[in-house]
């Protein structure tokens, strides 16, 4: 480490090569370790229009104009006969280092790929990513995650199925020594799209920024935060919420009042809504299907026949706004917030080609993409003739129906390349073209500007990725994707929503809501009785029967906060759970076993042995349980390092303990 620069921090000391300009050694200086362990971190630059890659290291770049501070250290990467140049530096900020690459062109267009490379993909770590497993080991790690990918109708197919992750990031720890790295792009950072690749025999994981564009317009920065800390997955969390809580936090705090089971639904009888309220908790609606089509959902005229009758769905029905209004009412006087629902990407293709064929998004042959009957897919920029007629609706819908408590924000994963436009930064396949995310997401910072100026909250539909997090006051996990999208809602609501007609299912999903934060559907095929297909049925007494015992628990999750601190839970092999701060200030640990019922006569686990670490002083402890009626004072022990120590008695299915 001779000929190296040094810049430090508190409690960190990076070590950067002169001759390469590259990170050599990484210092905890709390541990006394050395992060890198003889490996070495890389910087790629993938020239994909000219068909070369820039290896940092196989270049042997010229390091010049170099600038030093502090903490941080500024300078110039020269790469023989490179059409580009770059500016890398380093930053210290807190407890954190930020590694920037800058490229500058020569004036023509090019695609380019930046990547950061690091030497962590080792045996002895355990990894995390927001993604339904969420945990891996070295052996189960793939070879690539996606943040940000959709290939429909694109040449040079990739298959993200499954392998999606929802932010742009990898943690990697080791629990018997007591340390872990995050690394992750920037939120606010310019992503078209973005993969974490591990490869085991090199040892090397790579962040890379995709399909930029360096132009004669624009230049490209790609950038990395490295994060030390403890041994544990929380703590990567609890640093990206720190640092980013407007992606994190919902801005109406009345979202909370309105917690609990939530119900699709049309012109329910005021009978099976308070039925439902009583028996299932329902504490929102989401007013469905209330449009003649996609993209028109607030009609000039008063009277007309709604959507479900499109395309043989369903039975014609009347509707209008007054019949809306009233509905609106009868909700709110039975207790349940009423939620319109809006939509920003599907259009009816009949409306969407007479009145904004220039929003219309078009793949990479020129034809129209379309994820939905009779729609196409919009590209919702709100400077497009689309984007100002969303805009003009919400306004009118918000002065229209009063009554309404928030808004629902259909689909909101979309992240299609839209080859008919250019938004400034992307290119794909040689072609310029508009990451429509990006257009998500500048209309709605205006949509929930107008929402919440309004007083309203803001439900949405598939939070899959935290760049579009800010503004969202609750999400719904549709079907799937519970697991990977609770991690982006740590700290706000989250629904599931699914068709659960059977008991069986019906506590599967209890217990995964449970384990994540997550409140649940009302029972029944929603969708069945909203296009008038059967009739509303209250649940089996077997459903009903769960609802009774697990809406207690459920009932401590209200105004949930994740605990993200390191090792914050600590349960028996065959257990799984996760800890919450509620809004009563109470912490609750949530613990289930999967395959297990609280309808069955199956014998209990006697004596669970759960450590919690906490950070607040507890003086009582009880447990709520889904096997057995009422809630029973529970002694503890409290430990050196903030750690709480307890037995539950007994335990089969399903447990909360609320520590006070």
């Amino acid at each position: 480490m001779q000929d190296c620069w040094k810049i430090a921090g508190k409690n960190i000391e990076i070590a950067i090569g002169r001759t390469n300009g590259l990170p050599e050694a990484f210092f905890l200086k709390d541990k006394g370790l050395e992060l890198f362990q003889g490996g070495l971190c890389n910087l790629f630059i993938e020239d994909r229009t000219a068909g070369k890659t820039y290896d940092a290291l196989a270049e042997k770049a010229v390091v010049s104009k170099i600038r030093r501070a502090k903490n941080s250290l500024c300078l110039e990467l020269g790469y023989d006969r490179a059409p580009f140049k770059v500016t890398v530096s380093y930053a210290i900020a807190g407890d954190a280092l930020k590694w920037n690459a800058v490229l500058a062109g020569d004036g023509r267009d090019r695609e380019i790929h930046v990547g950061f490379s690091f030497p962590w993909c080792r045996p002895e770590f355990q990894f995390f990513m927001p993604h339904d497993q969420a945990h891996f080991s070295f052996k189960e790690i793939a070879g690539r995650y996606y943040y940000n990918y959709y290939q429909k109708n694109e040449p040079e197919p990739v298959s993200s199925t499954e392998l999606e992750i929802g932010t742009p990031s990898f943690t990697a720890y080791d629990g018997a020594r007591d340390y872990g790295i995050s690394v992750l792009a920037p939120f606010d950072a310019v992503i078209p799209r973005l993969t974490v690749d591990f490869e085991k025999q090199s040892g090397r994981i790579t962040i890379t920024n995709r399909h930029l564009r360096l132009g004669p317009d624009c230049g490209i920065t790609g950038s990395v935060f490295i994060v030390p800390h403890e041994g544990d997955w929380r703590p990567a969390l609890g640093w990206m919420l720190k640092k980013y809580p407007g992606y994190f936090e919902p801005v109406n705090k009345k979202v909370f009042d309105c917690e609990g089971s939530m119900l699709m639904g049309l012109f329910d009888s005021r009978e099976s809504i308070r039925k439902r309220r009583e028996k299932e908790g329902l504490a929102w609606t989401e007013v469905h299907h209330h449009f003649p089509r996609y993209g028109e959902y607030l009609p000039e005229k008063e009277e007309w026949i709604n959507y479900g009758a499109v395309g043989d769905r369903g039975k014609p029905r009347k509707v209008s706004k007054g019949m809306i209004k009233d509905y609106l009412r009868m909700l709110k006087e039975e207790g349940v917030a009423g939620v319109m629902y809006f939509q920003i990407f599907d259009c009816d293709t009949e409306l969407a080609e007479k009145e904004f064929p220039e929003s219309i998004v078009k793949d990479y042959s020129g034809n129209p993409l379309s994820c939905w009957p009779l729609t196409c897919i919009m590209n919702p920029d709100p400077d497009l003739p689309w984007g100002k007629y969303l805009l003009s609706q919400i306004k009118k819908m918000i002065k229209t129906y009063p009554q309404a408590a928030g808004f629902f924000i259909d689909v909101y994963s979309h992240r299609e390349f839209d080859f008919s436009r250019d938004d400034g930064v992307s290119m794909r396949m040689g072609k310029r073209c508009y990451m429509i995310r990006h257009a998500h997401k500048r209309i709605m910072k205006k949509i929930s500007k107008i929402i919440h100026a309004a007083g309203k909250f803001m439900w949405v539909n598939g939070l899959g990725f935290i760049d579009a997090g800010r503004g969202v006051d609750g999400n719904m996990a549709e079907g799937g994707g519970l697991a990977w999208m609770s991690f982006l809602s740590s700290v706000r609501p989250q629904i599931y929503l699914g068709w659960i007609s059977d008991p069986a299912p019906m506590e599967k999903v209890f217990q995964s809501c449970l384990k994540y934060g997550t409140l649940p559907p009302v029972s029944g095929e929603q969708v069945d009785v909203l296009y008038q297909r059967k009739k509303y049925s209250p649940p089996t007494g077997k459903m009903t029967l769960l609802f009774e015992k697990y809406l207690p628990l459920f009932e401590r999750l209200k105004g949930k906060r994740w605990v993200l601190t390191a090792h914050a839970l600590k349960l028996p092999a065959g257990l799984d759970g996760n800890i919450f701060k509620n809004g009563r200030g109470e912490y609750v640990v949530a613990i289930v076993s999967e395959g297990k019922s609280a309808l069955s006569g199956e014998t209990f686990a006697e004596n669970v042995k759960v450590t919690a670490r906490l950070p607040g002083k507890i003086t009582g402890v009880k447990l709520i349980s889904a096997d057995y009626r009422g809630e029973m004072e529970l002694d503890f022990e409290k430990k050196a390092g903030g750690y709480v120590e307890l037995m539950v008695p007994k335990h089969r299915s399903a447990s909360v303990i609320v520590m006070k």
